[in-house]
């Protein structure tokens, strides 16, 4: 598979000023979710054993207690390729461009908070996914990709969330794809991603936190493909619903915007 290109426009970034009088970017998105432009980028990485956060209930109730369950991210650290990978020139540069583009987008003076990282010398990026999201109510027909009430989760609490959650939202499932173009089931991602190497779309959003001095970087995962796997191939995918592709058909490409949740 060619790698696919970094293409971005630094002007689609949201500018400063669009946050003014925000806190938090709950705050910023609930009060015009529209000032958020994307930037949709490209990158060929490993996704990190270690960090990764890909259970379909984001580990639902963490150590820290009960939450808001309709509000969590399944997270991971996207990293350089094995030793020997093919991809490992594709990956620097992805890298490379995720880091510029950052740079460029920075507020002089601001404080740094979010995608990159680079914990144990080995420089990475971090990107989310959050699987439940408030139906479009311009929409009748906006069920989601998933049915809310078959979504799993492991925990009892879990369970209780999900059924208060009937009717206020909906499953934005991640579109996660096989080296075979197939789907990954939600309870496969932790056996299917760790260690793989992928494709990766996702949409870079800034926020600038004017009061707190803050710029905030979240990357937000659009499609993931695996490309190179050390993992044995897929059984067959469970019932799910139709409105997710069942075949990865890139290369087109899905936009999605900033909602509140």
């Amino acid at each position: 598979m060619t790698p696919l290109p970094v293409v971005v426009a630094a002007e689609a970034l949201v500018a400063p000023e669009s946050t003014e009088g925000a806190n938090t970017v709950e705050d910023a998105a609930e009060a015009d979710p529209t000032l958020f432009e994307l930037a949709e980028l490209h990158a060929i990485a490993t996704i990190a054993a270690e960090g990764c956060y890909l259970t379909p209930d984001g580990g639902y109730p963490t150590a820290a207690g009960p939450g808001d369950l309709a509000k969590i991210s399944l997270t991971f650290q996207a990293t350089a390729p094995r030793s020997g990978s093919k991809y490992a020139g594709a990956y620097t540069k992805s890298f490379g461009a995720v880091r510029q583009i950052i740079n460029l987008a920075r507020t002089p003076g601001f404080a740094y908070k979010g995608t990159l990282d680079g914990k144990n010398a080995r420089p990475g990026f971090k990107l989310q996914h959050a699987p439940f999201r408030i139906p479009d109510p311009n929409d009748e027909d906006d069920k989601g990709s998933y049915e809310l009430n078959e979504w799993p989760v492991k925990s009892v609490l879990a369970r209780e969330e999900i059924q208060r959650m009937e009717g206020k939202y909906v499953v934005d499932r991640l579109c996660a794809y096989d080296f075979d173009g197939r789907i990954i089931a939600p309870e496969e991602y932790m056996k299917k991603l760790p260690g793989a190497s992928v494709a990766i779309t996702f949409n870079m959003i800034h926020y600038a936190f004017t009061n707190q001095k803050e710029d905030t970087f979240m990357a937000d995962v659009v499609k993931i493909r695996v490309i190179e796997s050390q993992i044995a191939p897929p059984p067959s995918p469970k019932k799910r619903r139709p409105t997710v592709p069942e075949m990865d058909e890139s290369p087109k490409k899905k936009k999605t915007r900033a909602s509140a949740a």
